[in-house]
């Protein structure tokens, strides 16, 4: 599953890379983190002249978008509808007041849900 094109990626990548990028930028955010971005070849990180890319600025706003962003993807992927999506974003504390991270005074569910709509249509 992995190996295939990503449908709602813009740039053609496979699944795998996808998901890989946004993981990496959320977790190899500290020195302590280079390890793992060596071995996973990461040089898509914010600190290109410190660490070469290996290290990925902590932006609130950038996380929350990744976040969202594979949260939709993974209800996708699942095959779970969008009702059901709807549902179980529900019952999740939190994420149902507007936050000045979210583009358009959205949500956190409500942007999860835009992206869920977006990535829909790559279906």
């Amino acid at each position: 599953m992995y190996g295939r094109l990503c449908r709602w990626s813009r740039r053609k990548t496979t699944l795998e890379t996808w998901i890989s990028e946004r993981v990496l930028k959320l977790t190899c955010t500290a020195e302590d983190m280079l390890p793992l971005a060596e071995a996973c070849d990461f040089k898509s990180g914010s600190f290109n002249t410190e660490y070469g890319g290996r290290l990925n600025k902590w932006d609130e706003a950038e996380r929350a978008r990744l976040m969202a962003e594979l949260d939709a993807a993974y209800f996708h992927l699942y095959g779970i509808n969008r009702d059901d999506a709807e549902y179980i974003l529900s019952t999740f504390k939190g994420i149902h007041e507007c936050t000045p991270l979210i583009p358009g005074s959205r949500t956190t569910a409500e942007h999860v849900l835009a992206l869920y709509d977006e990535y829909a249509k790559g279906d």
